[in-house]
């Protein structure tokens, strides 16, 4: 028998269509020169318009009269439109005093309130913005939430995100004015203001066209104002509904490296180049010792930022990290490159005292503690060795408002005051706006050069799911069954657990399975977490059970699953999280099995703060939207600039868009939920608000039980709604939480809860007396809305967006790249370092695909330096023996590789069904795993496949 053709399977990224994208409008001023840049805090929308009058004053008192001139206007349930620009468009060198509130109350006119070096906040602006009874409507407005809490104790009250509402309701080159906007989606008329005076209006001579325009200075006695630039380009192609919103930005201003650093680059770090973020920082670094604030996505290599700077300059850099753990693997991973690096801390030799004072260190780690009371040694190394710069990394521990707050970061900001002229680095994965203002705020970073790269990890699928309690049956899911009996892992994983009773629980139940897991949380000493790390880092076990206190400090790229057994707290943290899958670049998958009682929250610290971040994150896991858009948008704009190309709306991205439901984005729908929104309200009302969100659903369906008294049973209402589910009635309550028509307080013990209304829900309330004032819009979270598609709706192999390679291609190169894995193995242990830090499995992988047969070619593959290259002959000597065996030639080609094959090495047909069989098993080369691709398609392919009754035919 003969097989004419050998089927193919696809490997490959595909590319989408770039839209264009709508330009930043400029506002240029007559004291600066440059074109001024929106904050990042401000997100707008590309067709909202707004030519109303500002009315403008700089003094205190003037500002609280206009705010309570227009607060006296406004009935109960108003909206205003609501902008906060952060930092303002001023002349340089004041922009730190002076803050821009703006309330649009109507079409014609719109009141602009700043806030420069006055005593506090105008207590009538402060009165206008925490009401309740009006609503404030915006874009961006979430960062102006808690830019507001954070500098002047302000919370907003009554927030609308325009964005969210409208990306994907208008129509096509639709222009909406603010008005209409509002009117369209929200069903409200904005207050149509009355006259305003403003006592000092007078003074200044100002002409009718002058009127209409901002201020520029709230600094000079005579105002000037100018007129916004637009940077449009007339485009009327429709940016809502594009799914693809990525963009090249060139610096043509930064010359590329020269020579001399490219070749300290490939000897010391491996590289042939580096990525434009990275040379920007550096660059700046290097020529114009600028100050950083550097957010780079896990995996992009910020770690080079701070790096390469002493090493090409021989100097000293100072990198201060939260993680002793952490530091320790770099300093390995610097020394096995031949790079002098060490950790200093108050446990240390005088020995090593002088050696970094002589300058023998290129890169020194220390803690933000020792830091701080050492500040004299870096001032002494920076005048007789000079400092490159201080590496401030994980800086989002600075911040008050972050995930991970660390007290002893707040006091870095003696850094600059004593080293002037060293510029300092910010570095983290995780900040969202507020957070990198307060990094910015928080280490008097002068002038900083500020950096964000994509948060977007297209290489992570994210699920969502419930679980049931049972342990087994939840985490099944996740494994395979191995060819012997029992279970196993997928490649390395982390099960987070938000307690360390649920991990011991998790632990118990996965070694019940045989699967090799340790334990690692605060409780156990610190000699059991470093040896648990110490395992997993080793591939001694595969899985680690961890609280939260486990993560940021495991520097292992090939984790392959996180799994959060219980809700996260908030998106940054679960941004942090996940971030420990697939650092080397390869397919992982990240899930969260959840339940509603892993929202509760005991503690008052930061309550408001901390409520509103799990309502956000309760949100997500609710949602029927694309998970990746909702975390991109949390931390970056609306818009999605920086998204990888083609990854949103496919299978590859999350378990919404696997399944269909995002293709219409129904969550965008209001539905009104006012009918049962009073019955709930009613029953919490009548019982008194001494229970807790359960007892007053059981009421409402009618139950019996204890928790209901039956002084409550002849109640109205009783038993009013047992046709609707408790699950439906308790997401209902949930999103009335997220609104703020109900809260959730602590009860009289510490564990209990208590749920009542707020004063926006008594107001609701009784208005809804009236059933002609009962509409209550809501969009409908996940457990509201029914999903029209099957969750386990695979893709289909044509629509499948990969580059063609023969199945025996792939059977050889995983082959291949399971010896050189098992070599590494045996290395490392030689050695006593973790596997990854002696070569990635991104390395293996292009090793496996190039076959490189000598010290020489073997540099070529990126990440191999000259050190690692000395490491790593032995495998050249696996590689050989390899190709021999199986008449394969070496190529020396690193950039594009085909396999060649001898005639005496074609396989006849059994042999073929025997590596068809054997590549279904195989998870680490062509792991795409059922979490990312569907094993279905795969699976009928390969059956196919055997099938085939023809002649084959090899290679590419």
């Amino acid at each position: 028998m003969h097989i004419n053709a050998l089927v193919v399977m696809c490997f490959a990224f595909s590319y989408s269509i770039i839209f264009n994208m709508p330009q930043i409008l400029y506002c240029w001023f007559s004291q600066t020169p440059g074109p001024y840049k929106k904050s990042i805090l401000e997100d707008d929308l590309p067709y909202l318009e707004f030519g109303g009058t500002v009315i403008y004053s700089q003094e205190r008192h003037d500002c609280s009269f206009l705010s309570e001139d227009l607060r006296s206007g406004l009935a109960s349930g108003s909206a205003v439109g609501f902008d906060l620009e952060w930092p303002p468009s001023f002349t340089k060198g004041k922009t730190k005093k002076v803050a821009v509130v703006q309330l649009c109350a109507s079409e014609e006119k719109c009141y602009l309130f700043h806030i420069s070096s006055m005593s506090g906040f105008p207590p009538g602006l402060k009165m206008l913005l925490e009401d309740e009874n009006i609503k404030k409507v915006g874009v961006g407005i979430e960062g102006d939430k808690w830019k507001l809490l954070s500098d002047y104790d302000i919370r907003l009250k009554s927030i609308v995100e325009l964005s969210d509402l409208a990306n994907k309701t208008l129509r096509c080159g639709e222009k909406w004015s603010l008005d209409g906007l509002v009117k369209h989606l929200l069903k409200k008329q904005l207050f149509k203001d009355k006259l305003v005076r403003c006592s000092h209006w007078d003074d200044y001579d100002l002409t009718e066209d002058q009127k209409r325009y901002a201020a520029t200075d709230a600094y000079v006695s005579q105002y000037k104002q100018l007129p916004l630039k637009s940077a449009w380009n007339g485009s009327s192609d429709c940016l809502f509904f594009s799914t693809v919103t990525s963009i090249r930005v060139k610096h043509s201003s930064i010359p590329q490296p020269v020579p001399e650093q490219i070749k300290c680059l490939k000897m010391y770090f491996g590289h042939h180049s580096f990525k434009p973020v990275q040379w920007k920082v550096i660059h700046s670094v290097l020529t114009e010792r600028r100050d950083n604030l550097v957010v780079m996505a896990t995996g992009y290599g910020k770690s080079l930022c701070f790096q390469f700077p002493p090493v090409y300059c021989q100097n000293v850099s100072v990198v201060i990290s939260p993680l002793i753990a952490l530091m320790e693997d770099q300093v390995l991973y610097l020394q096995m490159s031949n790079i002098p690096a060490c950790f200093l801390g108050s446990a240390q030799t005088k020995n090593l005292y002088e050696e970094v004072k002589r300058g023998h260190f290129r890169v020194v780690y220390m803690t933000p503690e020792f830091c701080s009371g050492n500040i004299p040694l870096l001032a002494q190394l920076d005048r007789t060795v000079g400092l490159s710069l201080v590496a401030v990394d994980e800086a989002h521990c600075i911040s008050q408002w972050g995930h991970d707050f660390r007290s002893a970061y707040r006091d870095l900001w003696k850094l600059k005051k004593n080293l002037p002229g060293v510029p300092i680095l910010a570095l983290t994965a995780t900040a969202s706006p507020s957070i990198r203002e307060d990094i910015v705020k928080s280490l008097n970073l002068i002038n900083p050069l500020i950096t964000c790269t994509s948060f977007d990890r297209p290489n992570l699928y994210l699920d969502v799911s419930r679980k049931s309690g049972d342990v087994i049956q939840d985490l099944k899911q996740f494994l395979i069954k191995k060819t012997g009996g029992g279970f196993a892992l997928e490649g390395s994983a982390i099960v987070y657990c938000p307690s360390k009773k649920e991990a011991e629980r998790v632990t118990a139940a996965l070694c019940k399975l045989d699967i090799p897991c340790g334990v690692y949380h605060a409780g156990l000493s610190i000699k059991q977490r470093r040896e648990t790390q110490h395992q997993f880092m080793r591939d001694e076990i595969q899985c680690v059970v961890a609280t939260v206190a486990f993560g940021m400090g495991i520097n292992k790229s090939d984790i392959r699953k996180v799994i959060h057994y219980g809700a996260p707290k908030e998106m940054e943290s679960y941004y942090q999280e996940i971030g420990r899958a697939g650092r080397d670049g390869l397919p992982s998958a990240c899930h969260v099995l959840w339940m509603p009682g892993d929202m509760a929250l005991n503690s008052e610290r930061f309550r408001d703060y901390k409520m509103d971040m799990m309502a956000k994150m309760e949100k997500y896991l609710n949602s029927t939207k694309c998970r990746r858009k909702l975390i991109l948008c949390h931390f970056e704009d609306k818009r999605l600039r920086k998204v990888t190309s083609g990854i949103m709306g496919s299978s590859n991205c999350c378990d919404n868009c696997r399944s269909g439901v995002n293709r219409e984005d129904p969550e965008v729908v209001l539905q009104d939920f006012g009918s049962c929104a009073y019955q709930l309200m009613k029953a919490i009302s009548a019982m008194d608000e001494r229970f807790g969100i359960t007892a007053p659903i059981l009421f409402l369906r009618g139950s019996t039980s204890q928790r209901v008294p039956d002084r409550f049973w002849k109640h109205s209402l009783f038993g009013i709604g047992r046709a609707t589910s408790e699950t439906w009635w308790k997401a209902l309550s949930r999103e009335l939480v997220a609104e703020k028509y109900l809260m959730e307080t602590t009860g009289h013990s510490k564990f209990s809860t208590l749920c009542k209304l707020t004063p926006k829900g008594r107001s609701w309330l009784s208005k809804a007396e009236d059933e002609r004032h009962r509409q209550l819009l809501l969009q409908p979270n996940r457990d509201l809305f029914s999903r029209e598609c099957d969750t386990h709706q695979c893709m289909s192999l044509e629509t499948s967006h990969y580059r063609f390679f023969s199945l025996f291609v792939l059977f050889l190169q995983s082959e291949l790249y399971g010896k050189l894995v098992s070599e590494r193995q045996k290395l490392a242990g030689l050695r006593d370092i973790p596997p990854a830090l002696l070569a990635t499995n991104k390395i293996l992988l292009d090793m496996a695909k190039s076959r490189p047969c000598s010290i020489s070619s073997l540099k070529q593959v990126d990440g191999v330096s000259e050190a690692k290259a000395a490491m790593l002959t032995p495998l050249i000597d696996v590689i050989l023996t390899f190709c021999q065996t199986h008449g394969l030639q070496v190529l020396l080609n690193i950039v594009y590789c085909t396999l060649h094959f001898t005639a005496l090495c074609l396989p006849r047909l059994h042999y073929l069904k025997h590596f068809i069989i054997y590549i279904l098993h195989l998870h680490l080369v062509i792991y795409h795993s059922r979490a990312c691709t569907g094993s279905a398609p795969m699976f009928t392919a390969c059956k196919n496949l055997i099938r085939t009754d023809a002649p084959v035919c090899y290679g590419l």
